[in-house]
């Protein structure tokens, strides 16, 4: 898959250390597990492989895991601080439209900082080395002190979605193929290649509980950011949720508001009207968003008449109200310190000021929006959490339902699947009280 190989190459050209670089395809790569991606990423590691045999033993690993950390310390003071690790990654540009230099800086902080044991937001030597370590125990399926190639090559399954290969095996089992969401071609479509060609993934559940979600993931207009999508639609999945992933049209293939609406209109319909076939209740459909695709969940709930498309499609004109909705640090306002870079993607460099007030969450809140679930971290530095207080200020003001969660911890992207936070718990506690579990 694409953001696999596109990662490899952003980390070879930005010299990132191997052991980083893995940890970040783990909080990145989704369920896409491609071979040639991970073949590379097995050869990298086997250099360490000091006596030839093909595999590599404790200590081996260790020697990579200790190169790794003094690659990463600059001062040579045996800690890595933030500034550090952010310092990682240069400009990197967004290949194929999945990975961003932010996106990448943020995965490897957040999968970094979960070593942080003390909570002193800085990675000591001996806490990255006892990190890695418990990845070696978890790795070794056979128990016999060494990492064989096929080990290797199962790394980012075996350790991110499943508790064991049987698993594993159902989950994949029971991803289903992308569905084109404009099979006569999307409106306003600027060309016929995979980034003109939105699309909804199911994902279903092993134990089925009625309920859907249509998965949102960031990505500042700019990319989809995968370790949002088919992750957490897995987590979902073992909720009993059937979940579906969309990925929408971007900014940087040059589509512009409300072409990204227009798709997630267009995938709540899609998912209601067939809400048969999937086994799920048409009235309990919800819509989850992470970062800008937490913007695409405010506008699809406050202005979903903008992304109306008549159309043959939908001979039958369904509701594409959301049945409740999840805005996890979402962008927000597009006037109180905007997010710079989802702001330009989603409306262009020179807006006149209808459309920045249009594209303003705050502003566009009124009276029968579905119930919502929003959280976000007061460190977050690249979408403030002041675009969730707005947003949730406005909620209360027109008696929307809601829940706000303001965790004290964690920049922006904290809490992705793989990592340990209390965000997951505190969504299902409120999933439960609206009928979703």
């Amino acid at each position: 898959m694409k953001p696999i190989n596109s990662f490899l190459r952003c980390c070879n050209r930005c010299r990132l250390p191997l052991i980083l670089a893995i940890m970040a395809l783990l909080a990145g790569s989704g369920s896409a597990v491609d071979l040639p991606g991970m073949s590379t990423v097995t050869e990298l590691l086997l250099k360490y492989d000091s006596n030839g045999d093909g595999a590599l033993d404790k200590s081996e690993f260790q020697a990579a895991v200790s190169n790794s950390f003094d690659e990463m310390d600059k001062d040579g003071d045996n800690k890595i601080t933030e500034a550090e690790i952010e310092g990682l990654s240069a400009p990197i540009g967004e290949e194929y439209g999945v990975i961003t230099t932010t996106a990448a800086v943020f995965t490897i902080k957040t999968i970094l900082l979960t070593l942080d044991k003390n909570g002193d937001r800085v990675l000591s030597k001996v806490e990255y080395e006892g990190g890695c370590s418990g990845y070696f125990i978890k790795l070794d399926m056979n128990r016999n002190g060494s990492l064989s190639r096929d080990e290797i090559m199962k790394w980012p399954t075996h350790l991110f979605f499943a508790k064991d290969a049987s698993a594993t095996q159902a989950a994949q089992a029971a991803g289903e193929s992308r569905i084109t969401l404009w099979p006569q071609g999307p409106p306003g479509a600027l060309g016929t290649t995979a980034k003109d060609i939105p699309t909804l993934t199911p994902h279903l559940p092993a134990k089925a509980n009625g309920a859907a979600m249509v998965l949102i993931p960031g990505g500042s207009y700019s990319g989809i950011y995968e370790g949002q999508g088919d992750p957490f639609a897995r987590w979902l999945n073992e909720q009993g949720i059937t979940v579906f992933v969309l990925r929408y049209r971007l900014g940087s293939a040059g589509y512009r508001y409300p072409a990204q609406l227009q798709d997630a209109v267009q995938a709540m319909r899609h998912v209601r009207k067939n809400a048969a076939q999937w086994k799920i209740a048409a009235n309990r459909i919800g819509v989850m968003g992470f970062s800008a695709g937490g913007h695409l969940v405010s506008t699809l709930i406050n202005r979903p008449e903008d992304g109306e498309v008549a159309s043959t499609d939908n001979a039958e004109r369904v509701s594409a109200r959301p049945d409740l909705a999840i805005l996890c640090y979402p962008v927000i306002s597009m006037i109180t310190k905007p997010h710079a870079a989802s702001r330009r993607n989603l409306i262009g460099a020179s807006p006149d000021d209808a459309l920045i007030r249009k594209t303003s969450s705050e502003l566009q809140v009124h009276a029968g929006l579905p119930p919502c679930f929003v959280w976000h971290t007061g460190e977050d530095k690249m979408v403030p959490v002041d675009h969730s207080l707005l947003f949730a200020a406005a909620l209360q003001q027109h008696g929307v339902p809601h829940e706000l969660h303001i965790y004290q911890r964690g920049d922006h992207g904290t809490g992705l699947m793989g990592t340990v936070h209390p965000w997951m718990g505190d969504l299902l506690f409120w999933l439960h009280a609206q009928g979703f579990k």
